[in-house]
Order: C-alpha cells, then structure tokens, then sequence
C-alpha cells in the first residue's frame, strides 16, 4: 500500500521524473515524468509515449523517484565531452536509460563534426536516438528521424527548435 508523500511544487520541477500512486493496486507506478505544476495539483506525462495523463494529481500521489540524478549527471557529461569515444560512449549510455530527458542533448549533438565525422559515434547517436523512438534505422549507418505524425508532440516542437543543428539528411523520410 502506498504512503502518503509530502510533496509540493517546490520538491518537484518540471521534465523530473516520477512515481504515481496507483488507487486500484495500493503501490506506486514508474514511468512517469512532471509535466506542469499547479498550487494544489500537477499533470504527469506517461515517459514511454509522451502522453500526457486526462487527470490531475495531488502532491501526496506523486513523489520524485531516485533515477532522475543519474541520468542528468549523464546529460551534463555528455554536454561536456569533446572526444569522439567520451561521445560514443555517453550517447550509448544515454539511449539505454530509455530517458525522454535525452533526447534533446543527444539531436543537438547530430550536427557536431565529432558526430559527423566518425561513424562509430554518429552510429551510437543515432541508435540512442532510435532507443528513445524518435529515429529508425534502415540498415548500417542509415538512419532518419520518424515521420512527425508518429512523434510525440514535445519531440517535434525540439526538432524544429533546434533547426539548422539537426542535419537535412536525417529529416528526410526514406522508404523501406
């Protein structure tokens, strides 16, 4: 049976990641990420597909989990890496946590010329990238962003931020 959190806005941000209380088992639920805080409630956004839950939930159903520091300590080394293995590696790191949190860091980095320039590091990249589900791969260091339709909106919304950093070769939809 879960236990009542003292939780508020001030303990939660955000993009952090979750636990929910769930009424039908007792237990709490992982997945789950903040994705709007109100005075007396907050929205949760499901992390496997982005979508964003039809209730509120009260701060004592909704308590911060003990993942979030590992994969922002992953986001700001990778941010940090300049050599092309520190890159290869971070990106691998990155794809395996299944964190939505990385998929911004990791389609900035697509343009570097570390990225460009090495294909075991674009590889690794680009398959964290299919990981998170917002690439597919059409075969050895072919790779292309998922039409927009199949993104999640927030997804979508990062791609068209970032822009010129994201290379044309990666926004073209190709046929299997």
């Amino acid at each position: 049976m879960y236990t009542r959190q003292r939780s508020g806005p001030a303990q939660l941000r955000e993009g952090m990641p979750v636990e929910v209380a769930t009424h039908y088992t007792g237990t709490w639920a992982r997945g789950f990420e903040v994705a709007a805080l109100h005075d007396e409630t907050c929205r949760v956004r499901r992390v496997s597909d982005g979508s964003l839950l039809p209730l509120e939930f009260g701060y004592s159903e909704v308590r911060a989990t003990d993942d979030g520091p590992e994969v922002g300590g992953l986001i700001d080394r990778f941010a940090r890496a300049k050599r092309p293995f520190e890159v290869e590696a971070i990106a691998d790191e990155l794809g395996a946590t299944g964190d939505r949190r990385a998929i911004r860091p990791l389609l900035a980095r697509l343009g570097d010329c570390c990225v460009q320039e090495d294909a075991d590091v674009e590889d690794s990249v680009c398959r964290a990238l299919v990981a998170l589900d917002v690439m597919r791969t059409f075969g050895n260091l072919s790779f292309a962003l998922r039409p927009h339709h199949l993104l999640a909106p927030d997804v979508v919304e990062m791609i068209e931020e970032l822009g010129p950093a994201v290379p044309m070769r990666y926004l073209i939809a190709r046929q299997v």
